[in-house]
């Protein structure tokens, strides 16, 4: 990490990084898909968890909400049947 990011990161104040509320949310929605969800902020934003902006883990959460509500209507199709009469 450069100096001028280091300077930057230090000067952010703990209001600018993820919330308690916000983490819940990743993990919870991450074990529904089967993810590792510090996998996936490393492979999206290469950073931990615990360093996400408020900002990044907003759009972290959306992101994973529209993997889930993608997977819930692929299971919804996968398992509707017809009947005959």
């Amino acid at each position: 990490m450069s100096t001028n990011a280091t300077f930057i990161q230090s000067k952010r104040s703990n209001a600018d990084f993820v919330t308690p509320r916000q983490l819940l949310s990743i993990k919870d929605i991450s074990r529904s898909l089967d993810i590792d969800a510090q996998s996936e902020c490393q492979r999206l934003f290469d950073c931990d968890l615990r360093t996400l902006t408020v900002t990044t883990a907003a759009r972290l959460i959306a992101d994973l909400r529209a993997r889930l509500i993608r997977q819930e209507a692929q299971n919804d199709d996968a398992c509707e049947f017809s009947f005959e009469r």
